[in-house]
Order: C-alpha cells, then structure tokens, then sequence
C-alpha cells in the first residue's frame, strides 16, 4: 500500500501538480485498486505521512472536526471539501490514491514525499445527507507544504512538545476573513477558541466574549505553546484562551462546537 502510494505521488510533476479532482465525477472515483485496503485503514493515516518534524495537531477523525464535504460520490464529496474546508492544508497538488466502492485516499505530495493524507467514505455521510463525507484528515506542518499553499496562518509550538498548533482566518466566501480559530486537542478533546472582534458570528456559539486588555484569570496556567512574542494560557473552567504579549492579554471565547464556513 505504502509503496502504491508513493509511486502514484513520486509521479507527480511537483507541488504545484493539478488534482484530478472533478465536482462532476463519474460513478466511481477511479479504477478499483489491486491493493488490499483494511492495513491502511486500520492502522491509520499518519502512518504513512512521510514527516520532516512532528505529525500536525491539525485534522482527525471526522467525529472532532464534524462531518463535511457531502456528496453523492467520493470525488465530488472531496472536491466541495477541498472548497470549504477550514484547515490550513492546501487547497490543490491532490492525487487519488486508492479506492473502493465506500472508500477513497486522497494524497499531497511534496517533492515525491506524502504531506497530507484524507479519507472520503460513506461512514458518516448520513450525518450530511449524502452518500460520501471526509472521514478522516492528517498532516505535517504546514512548513512542508511549500511556500504559498497556506497563508493567513500563524503557528504555535510547544518546544516541550514538539508539538504545533494553527491559527487560521476565515474563508472569504463566508466573510470571515477578520475571524481567527485556534484548535487544539487536550485530553482527548477538541477545542476551538475564536477571535471575532466585529462579533460575526452568533453570540450562541461562543461559551464567552473577546476582551482586550484583561487581567489574567486567576488560576490560569501557561500551555506551553509560544508564537512568536504571544503566549497561549488556559484556565480550568476552559471557556475561552488567554493571548498573553507584552502589549496585554486577549481574551478569545471557546466555541461550543468547532465552528466551519459552508
């Protein structure tokens, strides 16, 4: 499998390389494959990423980001995903690498090495009233992406860790290009923290409100994840992230459910 996958993204004419991805696809996603499935599907994707650094905090199981991309097949459920998604993953340079009748592994590759891997199948698709939905997404950093596939984006590392978080703004489809998300994983659950400072989106959503220039919450505790300057504390009650810099602290209020432009 490993090895089916490599070819198909070594033969690639690079980063930049066109998908072969149609909102309009025929009845099948492509030729069925001569290569078993269940070891790839079982053992998961980040397995075969092919990493300079850490595996990226960014993605999942469709159950922490919510089902997306609905279609009534696989290309055309990944196409409108590649259109909407709110990752900061590229948007372009995916081959096909593997499907069956209720599954397709789409890859990007960079320089012949696999970047991102994503599951489309009909798992959760009734969950959108579709047929296919991504089931799954995983990546590197968004460094080994290539120069120009993510922009908008900062990232917070953890050198504890080594881990990376995100920080992306909204498409502009949804106007939401002054909002920025913040998602990460404790304890085994997703969380998202948004600053909507012209209050876009519905008061509903949010547990809190932004503030600026606020005091920092006691029995808040540093995350251990750094941007430049920028710290990110958290407090026990997790309603929202504090940015803690020089000039003060923001405070960003923690969605209810991680919240997606469609």
């Amino acid at each position: 499998m490993l090895v089916l996958l490599l070819t198909l993204i070594a033969c690639t004419s690079g980063p930049s390389a066109s998908p072969p991805i149609t909102a309009s696809p025929s009845s099948r996603v492509g030729p069925p494959s001569t290569e078993p499935a269940p070891p790839l599907l079982t053992r998961g994707l980040a397995a075969i990423l092919e990493c300079d650094g850490p595996v990226s905090s960014v993605g999942g199981f469709a159950e922490h980001f919510g089902p997306s991309g609905g279609g009534g097949t696989a290309n055309a459920a990944f196409a409108k995903w590649l259109d909407r998604h709110d990752f900061a993953l590229p948007r372009s340079g995916y081959v096909l690498a593997w499907s069956d009748e209720d599954h397709a592994i789409y890859v990007h590759g960079v320089w012949g090495e696999v970047k991102v891997v994503v599951v489309v199948s009909t798992r959760l698709g009734g969950m959108v009233g579709a047929k296919f939905t991504v089931d799954e997404v995983r990546a590197c950093d968004a460094a080994e992406f290539g120069e120009g596939d993510v922009a908008g984006q900062r990232e917070w590392s953890n050198p504890d860790t080594g881990e990376v978080l995100l920080e992306i703004a909204g498409h502009e489809h949804c106007d939401w290009q002054t909002i920025r998300f913040l998602d990460l994983t404790l304890d085994g659950e997703p969380r998202q923290y948004v600053r909507d400072p012209l209050s876009l989106l519905p008061r509903g959503v949010l547990m809190t409100t932004l503030a600026r220039d606020v005091e920092l919450p006691a029995g808040a505790a540093f995350s251990g994840y750094r941007s430049g300057g920028l710290e990110l504390w958290l407090t026990p009650s997790d309603e929202a992230a504090f940015i803690v810099s020089s000039g003060g602290v923001e405070r960003w209020p923690r969605a209810r459910e991680p919240l997606g432009c469609v």
